[in-house]
């Protein structure tokens, strides 16, 4: 395998060497004392969209520190957008007309025509997008360092639907991008994280380094747009609806961003797919009051 230079989020960690594992070798440095691997804080998609923000010139930065030439980028990307940022407007997107699919669409296309320039410029022969592994549990507690927005399925159907718009828009023009994941092999059918892939809720386990190492291998020579488990095959039809679920003051208490939560008179058989407007949304903590009972917008698996 060629050497590869790793960037991004903090998922870049799953890469880095240890005694004992076989692909070591791919961590030979590429001048003096410099890894091929930098974890650039945390880098998001819609930052890195935009030429002109800190993200990318981080990384043309560290590009530029380094001898790259012949080597392929995989770029760790996602998982904060997921996590973080994408579930808070998506709810209000939805009931303006605007599909969960077309948003997210949408933010990858300028992701991915901003990624194929700098191939591009960078004279890079590939970059590969390394694809945010499953989300924590919902039980996980949101914190400053660490928010969460939206529950563990709705962050994980989220999840497989930009794969799925990045695996599209790769395979339906002449790019220098390339594709791989191990989040199908973390999710059962109702798009719930199996634990065991994770060493601390968050991050994939060191265990895993081969598995991940195993699915960038035949894109990184090219041959392969996009590599992931099987099962991508039996969830890429699957349909999914935007429902409401009843929560406890304690649970809003504890998340950031209450945009994805509606005052506690909503119906739970409601169906929110056509018309949210007419529906209070809590905007802030302070909007609580005296109510115990609120109800959490989520996305779930309906066929």
């Amino acid at each position: 395998m060629k050497h590869l230079i790793f960037a991004g989020d903090s998922h870049t960690g799953i890469f880095r060497p240890f005694s004992g594992n076989r692909h070591s070798q791919l961590f030979r440095p590429l001048r003096d004392d410099t890894l091929a691997i930098n974890h650039l804080g945390a880098l998001t998609m819609d930052a890195f969209s935009r030429k002109n923000s800190p993200a990318y010139k981080t990384l043309t930065d560290f590009l530029a520190l380094i001898n790259f030439k012949g080597c392929s980028l995989v770029l760790c990307l996602s998982e904060i957008d997921v996590r973080v940022h994408y579930w808070r407007d998506m709810p209000l997107l939805q009931a303006r007309g605007m599909n969960f699919e077309a948003f997210l669409q949408a933010k990858v296309g300028s992701f991915i025509a901003r990624v194929d320039e700098l191939a591009g410029e960078m004279q890079l022969p590939s970059i590969i997008l390394w694809g945010a592994p499953a989300s924590q549990l919902t039980s996980t507690e949101s914190t400053a360092d660490l928010p969460v927005t939206g529950d563990n399925q709705t962050r994980n159907i989220l999840t497989h639907l930009l794969n799925s718009c990045i695996i599209k828009t790769i395979s339906s023009r002449p790019c220098k991008l390339r594709f791989s994941t191990a989040f199908y092999g973390m999710v059962s059918d109702d798009f719930v994280t199996n634990t065991a892939w994770l060493h601390d809720g968050v991050h994939l386990n060191f265990a895993l380094r081969d598995h991940c190492f195993e699915l960038l291998e035949s894109v990184v020579d090219q041959s392969t747009l996009a590599t992931f488990s099987p099962r991508f095959y039996e969830l890429q039809h699957a349909k999914f609806e935007l429902q409401c679920l009843a929560r406890e003051h304690a649970d809003i208490a504890k998340a950031p961003f209450v945009r994805t939560w509606l005052q506690s008179d909503v119906p739970s058989a409601l169906s929110l797919t056509h018309d949210l407007g007419q529906f209070s949304l809590v905007q802030s903590l302070a909007e609580i009051g005296e109510k115990t009972r609120y109800h959490e917008l989520a996305l779930r698996r309906i066929t």
